[in-house]
């Protein structure tokens, strides 16, 4: 999206793509960016390996990145352990949540986190998300919410920009909701359990 190209959920979007490098570009305080890890021994480097000379180009240098794998459970044996699903969990429990996500009531995601807190539910676009992102950013922005979470595709990187810029806490955890909605069914992680379970 970055390059200028378009993928199912969002069409070839000139402003799209330039918040992206923008949020490349220009650090904000707080804000936290996960790229590929290019890990050889990672199941994800033989694909992400071809690009890594393409890519390398948007990432600047003197900048600290992080793994944007932690919402791929499939990257990794270790990942797919109920214990990693309960240290994804800990990020909202024992907090109120601003989710914002596409196809409500049937998001995992979101039901995976109305399981164990209450707070807003807002929804977003499947499709072109990026064309409401204004309208998303007010109503998260008026949220009393103690943590904003987002699924809704590539405009929930910008939103979590966004929001960093304005101070609010936000995390995007993809498509996570599935693998944690598998390994947390049944039996889920309070606030008091939290409490007791190791750190990762």
């Amino acid at each position: 999206m970055m390059t200028g190209t378009g993928y199912t959920r969002e069409k070839q979007n000139a402003a799209l793509s330039a918040e992206l490098r923008s949020i490349m570009d220009t650090p904000i305080d707080g804000l936290l960016i996960g790229i590929p890890t290019m890990d050889p021994k990672g199941c994800k480097y033989p694909n992400w390996s071809r690009h890594i000379e393409r890519y390398s180009k948007l990432y600047p240098k003197n900048r600290d990145y992080y793994s944007s794998l932690i919402s791929r459970p499939d990257c990794g044996k270790w990942m797919r352990t109920r214990e990693y699903a309960e240290a994804v969990q800990k990020i909202w429990i024992g907090k109120t949540v601003t989710f914002i996500g596409s196809e409500l009531g049937r998001n995992k995601l979101e039901k995976v986190i109305r399981w164990t807190c209450e707070g807003t539910t807002i929804e977003a676009p499947w499709r072109e998300a990026y064309h409401e992102i204004d309208n998303l950013e007010r109503q998260a922005m008026e949220a009393t919410d103690d943590i904003v979470i987002l699924s809704h595709g590539v405009s929930a990187t910008c939103l979590a920009a966004r929001l960093a810029k304005n101070g609010k806490h936000a995390v995007d955890l993809g498509s996570i909701g599935g693998f944690l909605a598998t390994m947390l069914s049944g039996q889920h992680l309070t606030p008091e359990m939290a409490e007791n379970t190791a750190k990762i």
